[in-house]
């Protein structure tokens, strides 16, 4: 990530066993589908600098936020596989989004239904605005997010499409993530930010009639 802007990183970890080898098609996957650090380890008479070793991945991977993933006597000398998993983000998800939240529910008609709130896709929604603006109105939005330009906002939505890709296969679990952008029939967009909608975002492009056909 560009220095200043947003930073999220996704990692994978794990630990097998010094005695136990993994079979090569897992070994596969582990490498190139979860791209996972493979660590030979003593559970059996080392468990304790296991836990540490663990931890202190962890304790790594999110920038010492969290520092602790196996407390003590999380596992036994039966233990011979452990993974873990890590996701690190750094920006302004947490403030704008309790703002939005606050605004959202006190402008709720009905306080007794159920509200889904999605602090990363309405970050990728304002990154889309920040793209295709310019003058008072990008800064603006920039200043919203806490970011110093819209080459930073465009990495973090690249590299969130990476995270939340589906990659598992056929008949497991489905995790689907999209953009889109309505535009109205008699405009067109700038080709500098057609390109960032169609390679960055990957937002399908739609042409519609909003003068007569908003019903």
């Amino acid at each position: 990530m560009p220095t200043g802007g947003p930073k999220l990183s996704f990692a994978n970890g794990a630990w097998l066993d010094q005695l136990l080898s993994l079979k090569p098609s897992f070994k596969l996957v582990v490498d190139t589908v979860y791209k996972a650090a493979l660590n030979h380890v003593d559970f059996q008479t080392k468990a304790v600098e296991v836990t540490n070793e663990v931890n202190q991945w962890a304790e790594t991977e999110t920038n010492g936020i969290i520092k602790e993933v196996l407390p003590s006597g999380s596992f036994d000398a039966s233990a011979r596989l452990i993974f873990t998993n890590a996701l690190y983000f750094k920006g302004t998800w947490t403030d704008v989004s309790l703002s939005f939240a606050k605004q959202i529910l006190s402008q709720s008609a009905s306080k007794d239904s159920n509200l889904v709130f999605s602090p990363p896709l309405i970050h990728v929604v304002l990154d889309l605005i920040a793209a295709g603006s310019n003058g008072p109105t990008q800064s603006q939005v920039l200043s919203l997010l806490n970011s110093e330009s819209t080459d930073n906002l465009n990495s973090l939505s690249s590299h969130l499409s990476l995270v939340f890709a589906d990659c598992g296969p056929t008949g497991g679990p489905k995790l689907s993530f999209a953009n889109g952008v309505w535009v109205d029939q008699s405009l067109s967009f700038k080709p500098s930010l057609k390109e960032v909608v169609d390679t960055v975002y990957k937002a399908a492009l739609n042409h519609v009639d909003f003068r007569t056909k908003v019903g």
